[in-house]
């Protein structure tokens, strides 16, 4: 989680796991900074398309034509709903980190 401090992000201000999130990232003592905010799905996706930023979103959002990238986030007290990072363009070591895995 500490990999996302750091990253711009989009922020998404009608999500129903705001809070829960919001609570996640604090508990975890991690800043993070909106670059921008979506007023739907549709435009948060093109918002992040366009390179402005990451955003968490539910996985179920994720189209496999919209050409954007994901990283499932996996929570040790997860969030009712499964949740993504969306991502155009972000380091090889963020990715590794997130995704467990090595550089090597």
């Amino acid at each position: 989680m500490n990999e996302l401090q750091g990253l711009a992000f989009i922020e998404r201000p009608y999500c129903t796991n705001r809070k829960a999130f919001e609570r996640l990232i604090s508990d975890e003592n991690i800043s993070i900074t909106y670059q921008g905010k979506a007023i739907h799905d549709f435009q948060l996706q093109g918002l992040v398309k366009l390179g402005f930023g990451v955003a968490v979103i539910p996985e179920s959002y994720i189209q496999k034509e919209c050409d954007l990238k994901y990283i499932p986030i996996v929570l040790n007290n997860p969030i009712m709903r499964s949740i993504v990072l969306a991502y155009r363009k972000l380091p090889k070591s963020v990715v590794a980190v997130i995704e467990g895995t090595s550089l090597i």
